[in-house]
């Protein structure tokens, strides 16, 4: 079902195409243990309801409106109404709901570019994690969104992960030269 989808993201940057089709594997994936019913027909007051779930103390609720947002602006509906109520799912631990909501960020934020500077905090923070994926995740991402505002805040955490990858890559050589 997601071939359309595949062949769509052609239409991306080179650099949003592998993140794209990366996100579309993710959800494709995850259609073979029950998610299916993300990509339902839509109905009237929808977007209240997931903005209800998406604001909902409970963990699984909140990443099941993600993921039915995710899968609304796939199929082309506009969710950009539901901005704020994603960007603040940001501060999480969940990888996979990181990744989500960075899909979401990248596609809505040059429409809203001032809001889209609520993310910034959580972008800096999630720079400086003892996790190296969210680190990277958010790098990249910081970089894939084309708003200048952000984009002045993307040199310092930039800059710290080249620090980060330079110094591993000289200590494996000292090993390497040492022993």
């Amino acid at each position: 079902p997601f071939s359309s989808l595949a062949s769509k993201a052609s239409f991306f940057w080179p650099r949003h195409r592998c993140f794209a089709l990366s996100c579309i594997n993710l959800i494709e994936n995850q259609m073979s243990g029950g998610d299916a019913r993300y990509f339902t027909s839509y109905k009237k007051g929808e977007i209240a309801e997931w903005r209800n779930e998406i604001n909902n103390p409970d963990r699984d609720k909140r990443k099941g409106a993600v993921k039915k947002v995710i899968a609304a602006m796939t199929v082309g509906k506009d969710v950009s109404m539901l901005f704020t109520d994603v960007v603040n799912c940001m501060q999480t631990g969940d990888v996979e709901m990181k990744k989500l909501v960075y899909l979401y960020l990248i596609n809505y934020a040059k429409n809203q570019p001032d809001l889209a500077i609520l993310a910034v905090n959580t972008f800096v923070k999630d720079t400086q994690d003892p996790n190296p994926l969210i680190r990277a995740l958010a790098v990249r991402t910081m970089g894939c969104i084309r708003v200048d505002k952000i984009t002045e805040y993307l040199c310092d955490p930039l800059q710290r992960a080249l620090v980060v990858s330079f110094t591993i890559s000289m200590s494996w050589h000292l090993i390497f030269v040492r022993f």
